[in-house]
């Protein structure tokens, strides 16, 4: 459990935040941490199953201990990290700059913000290389389409400016033979 040291109910004696066993009595105090600090539960639960790589999971018992206490920093800050790791960037940073606001100096926030926009960056990155890379491979397609057809395409071309041709004249013959008529 990640929480700062407590003193046992049972002696009164300093339980050291390593552990929930009493140095005094001998007596693990796990339950009443948990009860004492249920923010804290649900925050070591979400280390746990993003650890796990259950980022969905982990990022609702992050919220949950966010609901207990919605100024907890390293809650604020796993948020921001399970919102980065799924390309939710933006949430990523409205949790890392809330986290920012309750320590400023903290120069682990401003890496974990570097972090956030260097993230959005490379998958940016990625999503245009792979654009460019459908691009690519489309135009070579219809390059192979028109080397493999070349021939064809030419042939229609000229059938089409025959046929147009032959079109034309028998257009122009309709048109004099009515005329002749006419007159």
């Amino acid at each position: 459990m990640t929480v700062k040291s407590c003193i046992c109910p049972y002696c009164e004696t300093l339980v050291p935040e390593d552990t929930t066993i009493c140095p005094g009595c001998q007596e693990d105090v796990a339950g009443l941490l948990k009860l004492a600090y249920p923010h804290v539960t649900y925050y070591d639960e979400a280390l746990e199953l993003a650890e796990q790589g259950e980022l969905a999971r982990a990022r609702d018992s992050a919220y949950l201990s966010l609901r207990l206490r919605p100024t907890y920093r390293p809650s604020l800050m796993l948020m921001a990290r399970l919102n980065a790791r799924e390309g939710h960037w933006e949430t990523a940073r409205q949790y890392a700059d809330m986290a920012k606001e309750l320590e400023p100096d903290d120069p682990e926030l401003d890496e974990l913000r570097a972090e956030i926009d260097e993230g959005e960056k490379q998958q940016e990155a990625a999503r245009h290389s792979e654009m460019m890379d459908d691009v690519t491979a489309r135009r070579k397609a219809a390059e192979r389409f028109l080397a493999l057809h070349q021939r064809e395409l030419a042939q229609a071309a000229l059938y089409g400016a025959i046929l147009g041709g032959v079109l034309v004249e028998t257009a122009r013959w309709l048109i004099q033979s009515w005329m002749q008529r006419k007159s």
